[in-house]
């Protein structure tokens, strides 16, 4: 497992202070937990947009579907 540091605002930081005191877990619990369960959503929506990018500017292109040619 490796190590990263993270900083985040003021308000975030309260927040899982309080959190990580009143369930007697480490915040860093809490933060494994966020990334773990939405670091896949995060990746489909920026590698979407880059998606989009690359099109708009010639990279890559669409591929038209015409469901006929698949009956």
């Amino acid at each position: 497992m490796s190590v990263i540091a993270v900083r985040f605002n003021e308000d975030i930081t309260k927040r899982l202070e309080k959190l990580s005191t009143e369930t007697e877990r480490p915040k860093s619990f809490y933060v494994r937990k966020l990334v773990e369960e939405n670091l896949e959503d995060i990746e489909d929506r920026y590698l979407l947009e880059q998606a989009i990018e690359d099109i708009a500017n010639g990279k890559d292109e669409l591929i038209p579907f015409v469901k006929e040619d698949y009956l």
